[in-house]
């Protein structure tokens, strides 16, 4: 017969034991939810052959990325005719340059847009796998995107890192001016020049509602791209410009470590996140 002091030790040792126990099956449970909605996901058991085969095509180079904003209709983009450019989104409509490389990965900007996107011709373009229904004869390579909804199951901010393999995964982070930043450094560029990312959404409108951490605006009222017919009308378009900052910090600091640079060229920026230069300095 034991006494009741050992009694009283065993019992809390049970207790604990059976906490910990209970604590390790929850994790045990948590880690199988980031497998299974993660990995399917991110590798999706495909890695793009020529972006894994691209590291570095461009090294020590110069790119040019095109944003939307409404500055660029102040510039004068024949000037980049000798330069990489790589575009997003509404960047195609652009009739003063030729893109090199074109990406999006908007849930919503294609659906208006899916004809013109199928046609237009580039070097390459980068698109997530959700918008196979614009595949064409243009070479594209298709990722597998890390997307905000993936990263609740790790309770981690959005984005959580850069990636250095966008051939196995992108990292998503508010805005495909990110997606493009992963791409470029792996293909080797040494210097980023952004053009059109004014990062001005009027997310402080009256009219904008917020929720998980993005504002929700009516197409009708963004004026935030240099043409109107840039989504369908009256749309729910989210902004999380939470994300996006996030993302540009992250950006900059990988590209710093490695000795490179991204610049923000566009006039009247609200991004002050790269260092800003005038556009025309460069030629």
């Amino acid at each position: 017969m034991i006494s009741v002091k050992e009694w009283i030790i065993r019992t809390i040792r049970n207790f604990f034991w059976g906490h910990l126990l209970n604590q390790i099956a929850a994790l045990e449970n948590r880690i199988k939810k980031i497998e299974d909605h993660l990995v399917p996901s991110t590798y999706n058991l495909f890695q793009d052959p020529w972006l894994k085969s691209a590291g570095g095509i461009h090294k020590n180079e110069r790119c040019f990325l095109l944003g939307c904003g409404p500055s660029l209709k102040n510039l004068n983009l024949s000037l980049l005719k000798n330069d990489i450019v790589m575009g997003v989104n509404g960047a195609y409509q652009l009739d003063s340059v030729k893109l090199d490389y074109f990406a999006s990965v908007s849930h919503y900007f294609w659906k208006h847009h899916k004809n013109e996107l199928k046609k237009y011709p580039c070097r390459r373009r980068f698109l997530p796998h959700y918008l196979n229904e614009i595949e064409s004869d243009t070479p594209t390579s298709w990722l597998n995107l890390l997307e905000k909804k993936h990263y609740g199951y790790m309770n981690v901010p959005h984005p959580w890192f850069f990636s250095f393999e966008p051939f196995k995964y992108v990292s998503s982070g508010g805005s495909v001016i990110y997606c493009c930043l992963q791409i470029l450094y792996y293909l080797g560029f040494r210097t980023i020049v952004l053009l059109g990312v004014d990062h001005d959404y009027g997310v402080n409108s009256i009219n904008c509602l917020k929720k998980n951490g993005a504002y929700i605006i009516n197409s009708t009222d963004l004026n935030a791209h240099f043409t109107s017919n840039y989504y369908r009308s009256k749309e729910q378009v989210h902004i999380d410009v939470e994300a996006m900052e996030r993302g540009y910090k992250l950006a900059r600091d990988v590209f710093h470590a490695d000795g490179r640079t991204i610049i923000n060229a566009s006039p009247g920026t609200k991004l002050d996140v790269f260092d800003i230069k005038d556009f025309e300095s460069f030629f």
